[in-house]
């Protein structure tokens, strides 16, 4: 009875063992885990992100320079702001009919 018994167990570790090779062999022929493909995404997500905040970034840039090259100058921008008059000088100004 030994025998069958370990004759069994002999059986059973040879069973697994096949089973053991199939999935190192099955990784190593390019079937990634989910945390890789989870690495991975990121990593692809990230990318596209920092193509955009560059992007982004030169149109900044562009606006910028051109905001200093344009210059800012006043002319015809607006109208003077009033000059308030003292008592005194409002009559004299109405003394004078202007």
């Amino acid at each position: 009875m030994e025998e069958k018994e370990d004759v069994s167990q002999e059986k059973k570790e040879e069973e697994v063992k096949p089973e053991e090779e199939k999935t190192s062999e099955s990784k190593s022929e390019g079937e990634t885990t989910p945390i890789i493909e989870a690495a991975k995404e990121a990593n692809r997500v990230k990318a596209e992100l920092l193509e955009r905040e560059e992007k982004l970034q030169k149109r900044k840039e562009k606006l910028h320079s051109e905001k200093l090259l344009g210059g800012g100058s006043p002319a015809g921008g607006g109208t003077p702001e009033p000059v308030e008059e003292t008592p005194k000088e409002y009559a004299e100004k109405i003394m004078k009919n202007e």
